[in-house]
């Protein structure tokens, strides 16, 4: 049986054998965060940049100043820099012995998105105070952004071959693709044999649309072998082929 000395020498033991050191690392460990010991002087900021200002990092970077090299919350102040409306990821590291060194990576917009987003090139959604002008627009329902930008990609490239491009690209909640081109020229996919169909019209505009395209409203290519017109003037469409609905 242990007597009250015994525990008691035991007691001293266990304080010395941890206690100390573990006394020793948190006195070492606030001495270390304390600013005082360790201010951060300089902020080193770098990327390419066109939209995101030297003036919206620093003051993101600001109220993180104070809390010195050591005790810098890197992942807090990332974070930060990417809730900025044009920032899409940073990368933040510590430079000894006072600096922090900051790279921004800016979003690279491909064209809009329904009516407030952006979309980038990777195909990721964004938010900005306000659209810029001049991209295309896309819009579809939630979950088809990536195949809608591979479809913006693959058939303006097509259609640029006889010298058009793509304003608008939708998919509507039926599941069906719709185009308007830069000349205003409204074009109906469909839901199947996409590029057969987009082949069909780069073959037909040279040849059918071009020459009357100020009387043409909207085209129409589900249809297995042709395509129909609807003319601006309000005359029937003008169809090849049979209706697959």
């Amino acid at each position: 049986m242990s007597t009250p000395s015994a525990l008691h020498h035991l007691g001293v033991r266990l304080l010395l054998a941890f206690g100390l050191p573990l006394l020793a690392w948190l006195v070492g460990r606030a001495w270390l965060l304390d600013p005082a010991h360790f201010p951060l002087r300089n902020i080193l900021i770098s990327g390419e940049m066109q939209r995101v200002t030297q003036a919206e990092l620093r003051a993101a970077v600001s109220p993180f100043e104070g809390e010195g090299f050591f005790g810098l919350d890197l992942e807090a102040l990332r974070g930060t820099l990417r809730d900025l409306p044009w920032v899409r990821d940073a990368e933040v590291s510590r430079q000894w012995p006072d600096a922090v060194n900051i790279r921004v990576y800016e979003q690279q917009p491909l064209a809009t998105w329904g009516a407030q987003d952006l979309i980038n090139q990777a195909g990721e959604r964004f938010s900005v105070p306000a659209q810029p002008d001049g991209l295309p627009r896309l819009s579809g329902p939630e979950g088809y952004e990536a195949q809608t930008v591979d479809h913006l990609r693959g058939w303006g490239g097509e259609l640029q071959a006889v010298g058009l491009s793509l304003s608008e690209l939708t998919l509507d909640e039926r599941l069906v693709w719709h185009l308007t081109l830069a000349n205003g020229l409204q074009v109906t996919l469909g839901r199947e044999e996409l590029e057969q169909r987009m082949a069909r019209l780069v073959q037909a505009y040279p040849r059918l649309l071009a020459h009357s395209l100020q009387k043409i409203e909207r085209v129409d290519l589900r249809y297995p072998n042709g395509l129909a017109i609807a003319w601006r003037a309000g005359q029937m469409p003008q169809t090849v082929g049979a209706g697959e609905g």
